[in-house]
């Protein structure tokens, strides 16, 4: 399973924290105090800007080329998991990582590996630098696929031949050209491939001078940057767009039907824009279902925010006449790298609540700004109809999300006012309950010749001190007074 994070924004100041969701870290065991190799490269994308990654992994970088992930679909009895490892063992083989999981005796499930075949490659009298041949690949399949069944030996383990013995993804996308003599890593592909470490300390990790300058990014300048993770290949992408790459992260909410997910690309690719990542989950099979998608609009962000987003909202799909077909129910704005978005655009798409990891996006921050100065022009009360009259009037797409948004900026802006008459109170209460009781002290025989003692012998501090204390006391009796009023005022 693949996991996106949105859109998020730092400063390339000397130490730079960048937070790790747990759903990443968890993808490749990368607990509190715990370390990861990392290793980075910065390459230009297809729209010729500089592209900058980082990738965690607990696989150590210089065994990346000889790394396999294998595979395989067994008829689950007992000894199967333990006659695969027995096998790789005799084989010189190492199991990075293994996973499996059944249910009930006889039935076919899946068993992933993540295996090393360096010492195998050398037992075979491979030279482990060179490109791993695709017979060594195939000689490893065939030993597995030939495995009997231990709980019934007429059969073999592997289900209907079905191995498959693979690069991890990442290495996918970094592994040399085909004719080249070298699997590992390269200098041309990379900057390092050292075993370097990085720590995970409370959920975050530290970019330090040195890789915050070998990722290419200035000092002091800000840069944003997604998040990837693979739980089946143990990685974590940190993909920091370069200054002239501009990406949005948008949200389609939408009934949920066949045809949906071709209907939304489709408008992408008219429109040209290339889709970097997306991922999609219903909140009930065929009722409701969110996609999300993080797209590169680098060639035309203007087009992007005044004509795609509008055509994306009116996607029509499903069977049936156009007039019967399902529609989008909206589209949302979570975050894009550019501050140059229209404010009738962020009223109408931006994201109206945090994101999915507690992040105030600028787009969010934007929009709320935008509100609370219309509501400032306009008296709105949490009424259901004084609401729909607002959105209504500034031309606001419904939706329950944006109605609770400007309903909380209402509330707020009360308990705002409220504190603040309190405030008024409070202060005015203490100083009137200071002055009285200074004067009572004043006009009292008894409390006249204290007070006149206090200011003869006494230093101006403990005097000064004393009036203090009185103010103080007469600030708590007043706000004592203030909560029993307010309590009788309620009720």
């Amino acid at each position: 399973m693949k996991f996106i994070s949105e859109i998020k924004k730092e400063k390339a100041i000397t130490n730079v924290n960048i937070k790790i969701p747990i759903y990443h870290r968890t993808s490749i065991s990368f607990f509190n105090d715990s370390e990861v190799y990392y290793i980075y490269r910065t390459y230009k994308s297809n729209n010729k800007s500089d592209t900058h990654e980082l990738i965690l992994s607990p696989l150590k970088p210089n065994i990346w080329h000889h790394i396999r992930k294998v595979t395989l679909s067994v008829e689950d009895s007992p000894g199967v998991i333990n006659a695969i490892t027995s096998k790789l063992r005799d084989l010189k083989i190492n199991v990075n990582i293994e996973e499996a999981l059944t249910t009930q005796i006889g039935a076919v499930h899946t068993v992933t590996l993540i295996i090393d075949i360096g010492l195998y490659l050398k037992e075979n009298n491979h030279n482990v630098a060179d490109k791993v041949p695709q017979s060594a690949i195939e000689a490893i399949e065939s030993e597995l696929k030939r495995l009997p069944n231990p709980y019934n030996r007429s059969k073999p383990i592997v289900f209907k031949d079905q191995i498959y013995i693979k690069e991890l993804t990442f290495l996918e996308n970094i592994s040399p050209p085909e004719d080249s003599k070298k699997s590992c890593i390269s200098p041309s592909q990379f900057a390092n491939c050292s075993n370097q470490k990085i720590k995970n300390n409370k959920g975050n990790i530290t970019l330090d001078a040195q890789l915050i300058r070998r990722l290419g990014l200035k000092s002091d300048s800000f840069f944003y940057y997604a998040m990837f993770s693979d739980t089946e290949d143990k990685y974590i992408n940190l993909l920091i767009f370069g200054s002239n790459q501009k990406v949005a992260f948008i949200n389609i909410f939408h009934e949920d039907e066949y045809g949906a997910i071709a209907s939304f690309t489709q408008v992408i690719k008219n429109s040209k824009f290339n889709i970097l990542a997306t991922y999609s989950h219903q909140q009930m099979q065929k009722e409701k279902a969110h996609w999300f998608a993080l797209i590169d609009i680098s060639n035309d962000p203007e087009k992007f925010f005044t004509k795609t987003l509008d055509l994306l909202r009116k996607c029509k799909y499903g069977p049936g006449p156009e007039n019967e077909q399902k529609t989008v129910l909206d589209v949302f704005l979570i975050e894009a790298n550019t501050d140059d978005i229209p404010d009738d655009i962020i009223l109408r798409f931006g994201q109206n609540k945090l994101t999915k990891d507690y992040v105030i996006t600028s787009v969010y921050k934007k929009k709320r700004k935008l509100i609370e100065g219309l509501l400032n022009n306009n008296v709105v009360s949490d009424d259901p109809n004084s609401l729909d009259k607002f959105v209504e009037n500034h031309r606001l797409h419904t939706t329950s999300s944006l109605k609770r948004l400007v309903k909380r900026i209402i509330a707020q802006k009360k308990a705002k006012r409220a504190n603040m008459i309190k405030r008024v109170f409070r202060l005015g209460g203490a100083t009137i309950l200071t002055v009285l009781f200074i004067g009572l002290l004043t006009f009292l025989p008894q409390t006249a010749y204290i007070v006149e003692g206090l200011k003869k012998h006494a230093s101006e501090l403990i005097f000064v001190t004393i009036i203090v204390v009185i103010f103080v006391l007469s600030l708590l009796f007043s706000e004592k007074a203030i909560e029993i009023l307010s309590e009788k005022l309620r009720k």
